[in-house]
């Protein structure tokens, strides 16, 4: 709870997932339930979902697959297959580009993504054919406040 006893932003949420999955597995037809769903968060998600408050969605989901933050090296792999699925044909990214935005993700794949966007965004703007480290300094600075 907030001060004053209004709840978070997230915690409604929360409640409105909580209240909507319960609804919609109760329909079933020969004993299997017409909707499957997969729920899908930060790290963060795994432990609310921990709490007892939680008890009657975290009851509905029989299978949790936990994916770890990445290394460094999975990191550069990460968004070189990202470019490449794009339909880059060439290395945008350079060794110590990425190595910085490793360390400033975490590892964690949605801010490596919010990050390497808008390192691409910084070198279109700035001309550059290369995210280098100065490119991604630059991204860091901008981006502060959403790798939290």
């Amino acid at each position: 709870m907030s001060h004053g006893g209004t709840p978070h932003y997230w915690e409604l949420c929360i409640r409105a997932i909580t209240l909507c999955t319960a609804l919609l597995l109760n329909y079933q037809r020969d004993s299997k339930p017409w909707l499957s769903i997969v729920l899908v968060g930060l790290p963060e998600l795994r432990e609310t979902l921990k709490r007892n408050v939680l008890q009657s969605l975290t009851s509905r989901i029989p299978i949790r697959i936990h994916i770890p933050p990445l290394d460094s090296d999975q990191v550069k792999q990460y968004v070189r297959h990202r470019m490449t699925a794009a339909g880059c044909r060439r290395e945008i990214f350079a060794d110590d580009g990425l190595l910085l935005i490793s360390k400033a993700t975490g590892g964690i794949m949605r801010r490596i993504d919010v990050l390497a966007t808008r390192c691409l965004e910084l070198a279109a703007k700035g001309k550059s054919n290369l995210v280098d480290a100065t490119v991604a300094e630059a991204a860091i600075r901008d981006c502060a406040e959403a790798l939290l």
